[in-house]
C-alpha cells in the first residue's frame, strides 16, 4: 500500500502531521470525512446512473462477530418511499449489541472433490430434460415476427453447437487433400493413406527425404556447384578487405 505522502492524489488524501494523540485523532477523524465523501460519491454514481430500475439492498452479518447496520443512503430511501406511500418491502434492522453472529453455527468447509454433479452441471442435466420433453416440430405460436426472427437465430446457434459437439465426439475424421500434392506426398498417399491424412490433419516439420535431396544436388553437378564452390574458394584465397582489379589494356 503506498504511503498517502507518496501518491499523486495526495493533496486529497488525509495527512498523518504528527506521531503524539492530538495529530493520531485528527488524522482518524480527517479519514473519516474522506470515507464519508468518496462514499458520497459512489452513492452518487450509483443512484444516478439507474435507468429504469434501482434496487438498494443490504446485509446484517458477514464473517465478523459484529452486526452491519443500513447505511445512511439506504435510510434516507426508506424514508423518501415511506414519504410517498410507496412499499418498502421487507427491512432488516441492525441487531442488539453482543448479539451471536448466525453464521459461526454454520460449517463454511466444503468437500473436495465435490460429491455427484455440481450446480452447472445440474442446470445443463435439467435443462436437456426440458429439451427432450419438448417438441421440436410444434409450431411456435403466439410469436411476432420480431420474436419469430429471434427464435430462429437460437435454432441456427444451436445447429451449429450441435454440429460442433457432434464432430469433436466423431471417430473419424474427414481431412481433405490440398489442391497439389508433390511427388513424395502422392507416394504416401498411395503407400500409406491414413499416415499422411494424420501429417495433413496436423503438420509437422520434417527432414527433406533422401530422394528429394539427391534430385536436389544431380542438376548441380554439371558446373553449377562446382563454379560455386570455385567462387568460394578464389573469395578465401583474396581475403576480406582486399579485392582483384583486372587491368583493361
Amino acid at each position: 500500500m503506498l504511503p498517502a505522502p507518496l501518491r499523486g492524489d495526495r493533496a486529497d488524501q488525509p495527512q498523518l502531521r504528527g506521531y503524539d494523540k492530538a495529530a493520531l485523532d485528527t488524522y482518524r477523524s480527517d479519514t473519516r470525512e474522506h470515507d464519508a465523501e468518496e462514499e458520497l460519491r459512489l452513492g452518487y454514481v450509483a443512484f444516478t446512473r439507474a435507468a429504469h430500475h434501482l434496487a438498494v439492498t443490504s446485509y446484517v452479518w458477514g464473517q465478523r462477530s459484529s452486526p452491519f447496520g443500513p447505511s445512511t443512503y439506504q435510510q434516507v430511501v426508506r424514508d423518501q418511499l415511506e414519504e410517498w406511500g410507496a412499499s418498502v418491502g421487507a427491512r432488516l434492522d441492525k441487531p442488539p449489541a453482543k448479539s451471536p453472529n448466525p453464521n459461526d453455527a454454520v460449517d463454511p468447509s466444503r468437500p473436495r472433490p465435490v460429491p455427484g454433479p455440481g450446480e452447472e452441471a445440474r442446470r445443463r442435466l435439467a435443462a436437456a430434460e426440458l429439451v427432450l420433453a419438448s417438441d421440436p416440430t410444434a409450431p411456435d405460436e403466439g410469436l411476432d415476427w420480431v420474436e419469430s426472427a429471434r427464435v430462429a437465430d437460437w435454432d441456427d446457434d444451436l445447429g451449429q453447437l450441435l454440429a460442433e459437439a457432434r464432430a469433436s465426439r466423431a471417430t473419424d475424421i474427414a481431412v481433405p487433400l490440398p489442391s497439389s500434392l508433390s511427388a513424395t506426398a502422392l507416394t504416401r498417399l498411395h503407400d500409406d493413406p491414413d499416415a499422411l491424412a494424420r501429417e495433413l490433419a496436423r503438420p509437422m516439420p520434417r527432414p527433406p527425404s533422401h530422394q528429394g535431396a539427391l534430385r536436389h544436388r544431380l542438376p548441380c553437378v554439371g558446373g553449377g556447384a562446382v563454379r560455386s564452390a570455385g567462387v568460394d574458394r578464389a573469395r578465401r584465397a583474396v581475403g576480406p578487405g582486399r579485392r582483384r582489379h583486372r587491368r583493361r589494356g
